[in-house]
């Protein structure tokens, strides 16, 4: 597959647009996909970034693509319209919700991301991917060892991003200095238009040292013991490396998530960039080098954001019928997966379910049959990640049968063979038992799967299509 990305970069607008999508791009290539960018504004060390990375940088299209990923907030629905002619689907990388989209898939990777904020912004066919479960994170926050941290402060790593104005970093440097405490080191990546400024007041102290040319944060991070930054995407690398941080807002749309962030207890948040300045942050630098950070939230952190975001979405856009399926029987860490699934409204609808699946009835009926399996066989249908399930319940003599393949995985060419996996496995445990579907006319897809399996149809009393086992 080939892969169009709009995204642009600078000393001015940041570069985390475009730094989650070459981390995108990077985990679409494993998978074999081919990707170029096309930017409006990207500066030269970031252009090299992106060409050292083994991707073409372009300003038009002049060739066809499978998809087009925007992640720009300048565009919207009507530069994506305009873009189906180059590009069969389009993914839209977003957090603001202030505009409508053209999408097929939209991307917001943030902890207060909800389908109410696009309700009314994205087509209904569009797929949602939203949460931190989709965090674009370099593969090193995944793989890197972690080590065991402590409440013991001894070195401090400081970041605001490719774009601080407002230099916070030399305001981070002088809430340091007041530490008086040559134990501590600061550990600092320069960024934005105030590097040689920085670079000079860092010589003020004896302990403080520059890290320049970084390919990755993650090894750095996973040296100190504190952080003090900017909110945004290196809130979730932070969290990924279960690293506390001292935040500040240094644009719009990282106050919502940072607010967020400090509710649950994983960072502590001053404020919006207008409303902080260097004695905020070194009373907050002052009582936590005093006091600890506290060990017991590194778990919370870390179980927030896993750091295989890129994977999954790669996995998802890479899902084709050519996609190499599994059959296992659900176990119990699957429950949050597959109520969220079957509380999906299409699927609700294809199962004739009016009203939202209640969690807790919901857990007395998984964990019941957890403990019971002679009348249910359940099963989860993977890839790299789950795709969907297909259910067998017995009633009297007969085994009813009920299956749904998540949103993601839909109309890309795989029930047939998801269900023909699951009934192959299901043969295999109890043999040839009697087997019988009932659905409605309105599912095609779900038709056309039984119509070309080992089914035949007949009509239901109430409208509805049977499919019986021959």
């Amino acid at each position: 597959m080939k892969f169009l990305f709009r995204a642009d970069a600078s000393t001015e607008i940041g570069s985390g647009h475009l730094m989650r999508c070459l981390t995108l791009a990077n985990a679409l290539r494993k998978l074999g996909a081919k990707s170029v960018f096309m930017c409006d504004a990207i500066d030269d060390v970031l252009r090299n970034r992106v060409t050292q990375s083994g991707f073409s940088v372009t300003s038009k299209v002049s060739e066809l693509f499978d998809y087009l990923v925007v992640d720009q907030y300048s565009l919207d629905h009507e530069f994506e319209n305009k873009m189906h002619v180059f590009c069969k689907r389009v993914v839209v990388i977003d957090d603001l919700a202030n505009r409508k989209h053209m999408a097929d898939y939209l991307l917001d990777q943030n902890v207060n991301a909800s389908a109410e904020r696009y309700k009314t912004l994205v087509p209904e066919r569009c797929v949602q991917l939203l949460g931190t479960r989709y965090a674009l994170l370099q593969p090193e926050y995944s793989m890197i060892i972690k080590r065991e941290r402590t409440s013991m402060i001894k070195k401090i790593f400081v970041y605001f991003g490719n774009a601080d104005r407002d230099n916070f970093t030399s305001r981070a440097i002088d809430a340091y200095l007041t530490l008086r405490r040559p134990d501590i080191s600061l550990e600092i990546v320069p960024s934005g238009v105030h590097q040689e400024m920085v670079r000079k007041l860092a010589k003020k102290g004896r302990n403080i040292h520059i890290h320049e040319n970084l390919t990755s944060l993650a090894s750095l991070m996973n040296e100190c013991d504190l952080a003090i930054g900017a909110g945004g995407a290196t809130s979730y690398e932070r969290c990924a490396m279960g690293l506390f941080s001292i935040v500040v807002a240094i644009a719009d749309n990282q106050r919502g998530l940072s607010e967020e962030l400090d509710r649950r207890g994983l960072i502590r948040y001053l404020g919006y960039r207008d409303r902080v300045d260097t004695d905020h942050i070194t009373r907050a630098l002052q009582e936590i080098v005093r006091a600890g950070v506290k060990t017991e939230i590194i778990p919370k952190m870390r179980a927030l954001v896993d750091g295989f975001g890129a994977q999954r979405v790669a996995e998802i856009l890479m899902l084709s019928e050519n996609t190499e399926l599994s059959a296992r029987e659900v176990a119990e860490t699957d429950e949050k997966w597959l109520f969220d699934l079957e509380n999906e409204k299409c699927v609700r609808d294809n199962m004739q379910r009016l009203s939202a699946i209640d969690p807790n009835e919901y857990h007395k009926w998984f964990t019941g049959w957890l403990s019971d399996r002679s009348f249910t066989r359940f099963y989860v249908i993977k890839a790299a990640l789950a795709v969907g399930f297909v259910r067998f319940e017995r009633v009297g003599n007969e085994w009813q049968i009920s299956f749904a393949l998540s949103n993601y995985a839909r109309s890309r060419g795989i029930g047939k063979k998801a269900f023909g996996l699951a009934l192959k496995t299901f043969v295999n445990q109890l043999g040839n038992v009697p087997l019988s579907a009932k659905v409605l006319p309105s599912n095609a897809a779900a038709c056309k799967v039984f119509d070309g399996l080992r089914f035949v149809k007949a009509r239901g009393e109430d409208g509805s299509v049977i499919y019986l086992d021959r």
